[in-house]
């Protein structure tokens, strides 16, 4: 869940609060209230994050009086950022105009781009200050057309042996 999925959220809370209420006030003796997970990173240009006092003020509007503790699994919000993944480069090879890179882990690693279209971002840890040098593809080592972390990527002066960092992958 991002930014602009908090007026949807509000709405089921608004059913879900309205349960709540009535078996509280049948006299049963609920503990917890548990809204689920979802919360979510932006992953593409554009998305707005999450904002955090909105969602706890919808929290608060729909379960806040009610004496109960509000569960929630925040998931991703937590995680998304939290991970680096790091790769050997065992190849970089030109064929047909593109060139290619290839680290030593494939899509069973790190699905982000083949499943949600994330584009990542890319750091030659030996340079990790460099500039793009160039556009690559960088594909994983299956061997299968959709494992491809990225096309047409800008990517810094990269070789067989360098360890190349993607931050932002802890989900």
């Amino acid at each position: 869940m991002l930014d602009d999925e908090l007026a949807a959220f509000d709405e089921a809370l608004s059913a879900a609060g309205l349960m709540v209420r009535r078996l509280v006030a049948a006299g049963c003796p609920l503990e917890e209230v548990n809204v689920g997970g979802g919360l979510g990173t932006p992953l593409h240009e554009g998305e707005r994050p999450l904002d955090l006092d909105a969602y706890a003020a919808i929290l608060a509007r729909h379960f806040g009086d009610l004496g109960v503790a509000v569960g929630v699994e925040p998931g991703e919000l937590l995680t998304n950022e939290a991970g680096l993944l790091l790769a050997e480069v065992v190849t970089v090879e030109r064929r047909m105009g593109t060139t290619f890179v290839g680290p030593d882990c494939g899509w069973n690693v790190m699905n982000d781009h083949l499943i949600y279209g994330h584009d990542l971002e890319y750091v030659v840890c030996g340079r990790a200050g460099a500039s793009p040098a160039q556009r690559v593809t960088v594909a994983g080592h299956i061997n299968e057309g959709d494992d491809l972390f990225g096309e047409d990527v800008p990517f810094p002066e990269v070789a067989e042996g360098d360890i190349v960092a993607m931050p932002s992958l802890g989900g």
